[in-house]
C-alpha cells in the first residue's frame, strides 16, 4: 500500500518552480538569491550544507568576506519569511561555523517524497504499484527549479526528469494492463506536455492510444513526435517507436475483456473504438480541469439526475474543447457509447436527428421515424452524445432534444451553445474566460498560468521557440489583461507574434474587438470578435438591448445594487438573460457577488451607446448618483472598513463618475465628492498614480466655477495625490493654490488646513523657514477650544521639520506631544504616524524602545490594512537600524518597504530611496547603493528639492567607502542606470542579486 501521511503543516514545491506554503499561506521570498538558497537547503533537507558550497554555489567570483555576509543576510531572511509563514520547531534551521541544515521534521519536500514513492513501488503488486507510482507522477509539476539557473540545479533537473519518464512508461502500460485505458493515456498525455523533448513519453502515449483501441490517435501522436524529433534534434523514431506504429492492429485485437461471453466481447472491442469518434483538441487544454472533473460528475451515468447540460458562452470561450474533453473522460463511464455531433454545417433543427444518427449509426438507413431509429440504435444501454454548436439550428432545437431524451430513458446530452436552449430539463453551465495572470514579476506563476500557456503555444505556432521571459513578461501580462482571458481573442492576438512583440500587439489594437484574422484555417465564424459579439446581441429583444447597452456605463463590473440603480426594476429580469446571453459573466467573493462584461463585449455596448445619446445621459446620470451616494455615506468604525473595501472594488466605477465630471457630463460637485472618497481610499491601500491624471483634469474643468471652501478642498485633494507619487512640484502648487484659496475665503479651518498641507511640499524642497513659519500661523489661529485632532497635525508636522532639519532631539518633545493628541481621540492612523515619528526621534540613544515603537505601529497598521503606513514604518525603522549597526535588519526591512510602494503603485521617494543606499552600503552592496542614490538625486533634480540634513550625514558617512570602492567610473555609470530606471525594474534587481 501507499504510505499513509498525515497532513504536513509545511509544503515545499520545487517541481515546475519554487511554491513554500505554511500553516499562514505560502511564503514570499524578498530576493532571488534568498529564494534559491532556501531551495537548495530544502532540496537537502536532514544533511548539512557546507557554507562554502553555498558561497561558490550563489555568489561565485565575490570577495569571500562579501559572499559570507550575504549568505548571512540571505539565511536571516529567510528565518523572518518562514517564522512569519507559521509556526516551526526552534531549531528548525541549524547553523554552525561551517554548515547549514534544515530539518524534515515538520516540511514535506516534493522531491524527496517523489524519490520515496518511486523507491516503494519496485516490490509492490501490480494494483498498489500503480497507486504508488501515480502518487509519485503526480507530484511531477514540470523541471526541477527552472526558474535558478545556478550549476548545482542542472544535473538534479536531468536526473529528476529521467526519474519520471521511466515512472511514467511503466505506469501507462500497467494501467491499461488493469483496465484503465482512459488514466493510461491521461497519464502519457501529461507527460509529453511536461516534457515534449522525450521520446520515451511519446511512445507511452501511442502504446496508451492503442491498447485503448485509438489507432488513429496512436498514428497522429507518431507523426507529432516524429516531427519534433526531426526539428529538434535531425533524428527519426527509434525503432520501438517504428515496432508500435507497425503493431498497432495487433494491440486494438488484443484489447479485449475477458468476460466469457464472445458476445460481449466483440460488442466491447467495438465499443473501444468509439473514442475515435472524439475529434482530437488540437494543443494544449488550459485552466478547465476543474470544470471538467464537475462536468463529469454531473453527468456520470448513475450519479445524478442531469441528462441534459448545456455549456453556454460567448463564441470561443473554450466550450467545444471543454465538450471534448469531459466526452473522452466519460467514455470509460459509459463503457465506449459516446459519440460526438458536430452542428456548425447542419441547416436547420429538421436535421439534427439525422446528423445524431450518422454519428451513433452510419450504416443506418433513416426512416420516417428518426426518434424511432435512434432508440433501436442505442438499444437501451447508457449513451452519452455531444451536440456541438447547438446555436446553429436554433430556435426549434429545444423541441428535438427533449424528444431525443424521453426516446431514449438512458441517453445523457451534453450540448454547446452560445444560448441556453430553454428547456425545463436543461442545467446550464457558462463557460467563463480563463484565470487572468496576477503579477508579471513571477515569472513561474506567470508560465503556469492557462492564459499565458495558450497565448505561448499559439505563439509558437507562427514563431517557433516563443516563451514568456523577463523582458517580455509585462507585455504579455498586460496583453493578457487587455483581452479579458478569452481564448478566441488570446489565440488572434498570438497570431500577430509572427512580426511583433506582445508590446506591439497591445499598441496596434485599439479596441480588441479590431482583433481578427485572414487564416482560412480558422472557422469562419471565429475570424474576428466583432462578428462573435455582434451574434449574441443580435438575439436580444429591444428592452434587453437597451439595458445591455446601460450597463456598459459600469467599468470594472457592478454589483446588484448599482444594477438595480442603473436599470431599475428590470435589472431582476435583464441580467439573468444577459448572462444566458453570455454577455455578462459573474464571479463571487467573500464581500459579494460581481457581474461583469469581456472588454470586447463592452466595448460593442459602448458603440451601441455612442448612437443612443439620451439612453447614454440617463445611464450616466444613475451611475454617478449611486456612486456619489455611496461615497457621501463614510461611516466610522468596522462599517468604515466594509465602505473601503467596496471603494476599492469600485476602482474603475469611481473613475469613470471622475471622469464624467470632467466632461460637464455630471455635476462637479458629485465627482468631488468621489474624489473626497478616494483620498480615504488612497490613505487606506495606497495608488495614487490612478487617480491623479482624472483628478487633475477635473480641477482644470471645474475648478474657476467651484466654491472657495470646495475650491481648496480640490486643490488639497489633488496635491495629496501627487504627493503619492513624490511629484514634489506639483504637489507645491497645488497647495499653494490651495493656501491662496483659503486666505480669500477668510475661513480659519481652511487656512488652518491649508498652511499644514503647504509645510510638507515646502520641506522638501528646502524651505524649513517658510515652513515653520506657515504651521506657526496655523497654531496661532486655532481657537483656545480647538480639538486634539485639530492640534494634531500641526505638532506632528512640526517635529517632522526639527528632525529632517537635523535636530533630531529637538523633535521629541513634538512627536511625544502629538501621540498624547493623537491617543487622546484614538484615530488610528494618527497614532500611527505620531509612533513613527517619536520611533525615529529615540532611535539612536533608545534603541531598544524604538524597536518596541515601530513593532506597535507597525501592527496597527496592518490590523488596519494601511499599507502605506506599514512601509513607513518598515524604513524609517531601517533608518535607525541602520544607525545602531544593524546591518541584516535595516537591509531586510528597507526591501520590504521598497516592494510594499512597488506593490501598491506607490513612488519611491528620495527619503526611501537614500536610506535603502545607506542600507545597502552597509551590507556590502555598493553597486546597488550607488543606484538608489543615483535614482534619488535624479528625483531630488526633476523636483528641485534637497537631500534632509538628518539624511545627509548618513549618505555622507556610506558615500566615501562606496566611491572607493567602487571608483569614480563605476559609481557614476550605477548611479546613471539608477537615475534613468523605474521603481519597478530597480527593485527587481534588488530582489534578485
Amino acid at each position: 500500500m501507499v504510505e499513509v501521511r498525515g497532513e504536513p503543516a509545511w509544503r515545499i514545491q520545487t517541481f515546475g518552480g519554487l511554491r513554500v506554503t505554511g500553516p499562514n499561506g505560502p511564503v514570499s521570498f524578498r530576493t532571488h538569491k534568498t529564494a534559491g538558497v532556501f531551495a537548495h537547503l530544502a532540496y537537502y533537507a536532514s544533511r548539512s550544507v557546507s557554507k562554502e558550497m553555498l558561497m561558490e554555489a550563489f555568489w561565485p567570483n565575490t570577495p569571500q568576506e562579501k559572499a559570507r555576509q550575504s549568505l548571512r543576510t540571505a539565511v536571516s531572511a529567510i528565518r523572518i519569511e518562514i517564522e512569519k509563514a507559521g509556526s516551526v520547531p526552534a531549531n528548525w534551521i541549524h547553523s554552525t561555523h561551517r554548515a547549514l541544515e534544515i530539518g524534515s521534521d515538520c516540511f514535506e519536500v516534493d522531491t524527496a517524497r517523489f524519490r520515496q514513492l518511486l523507491t516503494l513501488s519496485r516490490n509492490q503488486d501490480a494494483d498498489t504499484k500503480v497507486k504508488t507510482l501515480t502518487a509519485a507522477c503526480e507530484l511531477y509539476l514540470g523541471p526541477f527549479l527552472p526558474d535558478f539557473s545556478e550549476e548545482w540545479v542542472v544535473p538534479q533537473t536531468l536526473e529528476l526528469e529521467e526519474q519520471y519518464v521511466q515512472a511514467v512508461s511503466e505506469l501507462s502500460p500497467l494501467l491499461s494492463a488493469i483496465g484503465n485505458p482512459g488514466q493510461a493515456i491521461e497519464v502519457a498525455s501529461r507527460a509529453v506536455t511536461l516534457c515534449p523533448g522525450r521520446e520515451e513519453v511519446h511512445i507511452a502515449l501511442m502504446k496508451a492510444f492503442a491498447a485503448a483501441g485509438r489507432a488513429t490517435s496512436a498514428i497522429a501522436q507518431f507523426e507529432l513526435m516524429e516531427k519534433m524529433l526531426d526539428e529538434e534534434w535531425g533524428e527519426s523514431p527509434s525503432s520501438e517507436a517504428l515496432a508500435v506504429l507497425d503493431n498497432l492492429p495487433r494491440a486494438q485485437s488484443q484489447n479485449r475483456h475477458t468476460t466469457g461471453d464472445s458476445q460481449r466481447d466483440e460488442e466491447d472491442l467495438q465499443l473501444t473504438a468509439v473514442a475515435e469518434r472524439v475529434p482530437a483538441t488540437t494543443g494544449g487544454f488550459y485552466g478547465r480541469s476543474l470544470d471538467v472533473d464537475d462536468v463529469c460528475r454531473a453527468l456520470r451515468p448513475g450519479s445524478s439526475a442531469t441528462r441534459c447540460l448545456t455549456l453556454t458562452g460567448l463564441g470561443g470561450s473554450g466550450k467545444t474543447r471543454l465538450a471534448q474533453a469531459v466526452a473522452l473522460a466519460l467514455d470509460e463511464p459509459f463503457r465506449g457509447r459516446v459519440w460526438f455531433v458536430p452542428l456548425a454545417g447542419v441547416a436547420s433543427s429538421d436535421h439534427v436527428a439525422d446528423a445524431v444518427l450518422g454519428q451513433v449509426n452510419p450504416d443506418l438507413v433513416v426512416g420516417p421515424e428518426p426518434m424511432a431509429d435512434l432508440s433501436k440504435s442505442l438499444n437501451g444501454a447508457p449513451s452519452f452524445i455531444v451536440l456541438d454548436n447547438l446555436e446553429s439550428v436554433f430556435p426549434s432545437v429545444k423541441t428535438i432534444i427533449e424528444l431525443m431524451l424521453r426516446a431514449c430513458p438512458e441517453l445523457t446530452i451534453l450540448s454547446t451553445s452560445r444560448w441556453p436552449i430553454g428547456s425545463d430539463l436543461e442545467v446550464v453551465r457558462p463557460v467563463g474566460p480563463l484565470e487572468l495572470p496576477k503579477d508579471y514579476h513571477d515569472l513561474p506563476a506567470m508560465r503556469s498560468n492557462p492564459c499565458v500557456q495558450l497565448f505561448v503555444e499559439r505563439g509558437n505556432s507562427v514563431r517557433p521557440g516563443f516563451q514568456v521571459s523577463a523582458i517580455n513578461a509585462r507585455g504579455v501580462y498586460e496583453l493578457c489583461c487587455r483581452l479579458g482571458g478569452l481564448p478566441l481573442a488570446l489565440e488572434l492576438a498570438a497570431s500577430k507574434l509572427a512580426t511583433r512583440s506582445p508590446v506591439q500587439i497591445l499598441s496596434m489594437i485599439s479596441e480588441t474587438l479590431d482583433l481578427s484574422t485572414d487564416d482560412m484555417r480558422v472557422e469562419e465564424r471565429h475570424r474576428s470578435l466583432r462578428t462573435v459579439v455582434k451574434w449574441n446581441c443580435d438575439q436580444l429583444d429591444d428592452d434587453c438591448l437597451r439595458s445591455f447597452v446601460k450597463l456598459s456605463v459600469c467599468q470594472g463590473g457592478w454589483e446588484s445594487d448599482l444594477a438595480e440603480a442603473v436599470l431599475g426594476q428590470s435589472a431582476e429580469s435583464h441580467v439573468p438573460s444577459l448572462i444566458g446571453a453570455s454577455l455578462v459573466y459573474w464571479s463571487e467573493s467573500e464581500e459579494s457577488v460581481r457581474f461583469d462584461m469581456l472588454e470586447s463585449v463592452r466595448e460593442y455596448a459602448l458603440e451601441l451607446r455612442k448612437a443612443e445619446p439620451e439612453l447614454s445621459k440617463e445611464a450616466v446620470i444613475d451611475h454617478a448618483q449611486f456612486f456619489t451616494e455611496l461615497c457621501a455615506e463614510r461611516p466610522r468604525g468596522q462599517k468604515s472598513q466594509d465602505w473601503l473595501k467596496r471603494l476599492g472594488r469600485e476602482q474603475g466605477n469611481l473613475l469613470a463618475v471622475i471622469n464624467a465630471g470632467a466632461q460637464s457630463l455630471i455635476p462637479s460637485e458629485s465627482a468631488w465628492t468621489v474624489c473626497e472618497a478616494v483620498i480615504e481610499l488612497v490613505n487606506w491601500r495606497g495608488r495614487s498614480a490612478v487617480w491623479v491624471e482624472s483628478m487633475a483634469q477635473l480641477l482644470d474643468t471645474t475648478g474657476e466655477s467651484l466654491p472657495l471652501p470646495r475650491l481648496v478642498e480640490a486643490e488639497l485633494a489633488v496635491a495629496k495625490m501627487y504627493y503619492g507619487l513624490r511629484d514634489i512640484a506639483e504637489t507645491y502648487n497645488h497647495a499653494a493654490r490651495a493656501l491662496e484659496a483659503a486666505d480669500i475665503s477668510g475661513n480659519k479651518s481652511l487656512q488652518i488646513r491649508a498652511r499644514v498641507g503647504m509645510a510638507v511640499p515646502s520641506s522638501l524642497i528646502g524651505k524649513f523657514d517658510e515652513a515653520k513659519a506657515d504651521l506657526a500661523d496655523a497654531l496661532s489661529l486655532l481657537d483656545e477650544g480647538a480639538s486634539p485632532s485639530e492640534r494634531f497635525g500641526i505638532e506632528l508636522n512640526l517635529a517632522w521639520l526639527y528632525f529632517d532639519g537635523g535636530d533630531e532631539p529637538g523633535s521629541l518633545p513634538g512627536f511625544q506631544r502629538a501621540l498624547a493628541l493623537a491617543e487622546s481621540y484614538g484615530e488610528p492612523a494618527d497614532i500611527v504616524s505620531a509612533l513613527v515619528g517619536l520611533a525615529v526621534a529615540v532611535g539612536e540613544t533608545q534603541p531598544g524602545e524604538a524597536a518596541e515603537l515601530f513593532d506597535r505601529a507597525k501592527e496597527l497598521a496592518d490590523s488596519r490594512g494601511r499599507r502605506q503606513e506599514a512601509a513607513h514604518c518598515l524604513y524609517y525603522r531601517a533608518m535607525t537600524e541602520h544607525r545602531a549597526g544593524l546591518k541584516d535588519e535595516s537591509l531586510i526591512h528597507v526591501l520590504q518597504a521598497m516592494s510594499l510602494f512597488v506593490e501598491h503603485g506607490i513612488r519611491l521617494g528620495q527619503t526611501i530611496l537614500t536610506i535603502a543606499g545607506c542600507s545597502l552600503a552597509s551590507a556590502g552592496r555598493y553597486e546597488e547603493a550607488a543606484i538608489c542614490w543615483g535614482r534619488a538625486e535624479a528625483s531630488r533634480k526633476r523636483h528641485g528639492m534637497k537631500m534632509f540634513p538628518t539624511q545627509a550625514k548618513d549618505y555622507e558617512r556610506e558615500v566615501v567607502k562606496v566611491k572607493q570602492a567602487l571608483g569614480p567610473m563605476a559609481f557614476g555609470t550605477a548611479s546613471t542606470w539608477g537615475a534613468e530606471t523605474s521603481d519597478e525594474d530597480l527593485t527587481q534587481r534588488l530582489f534578485n542579486a
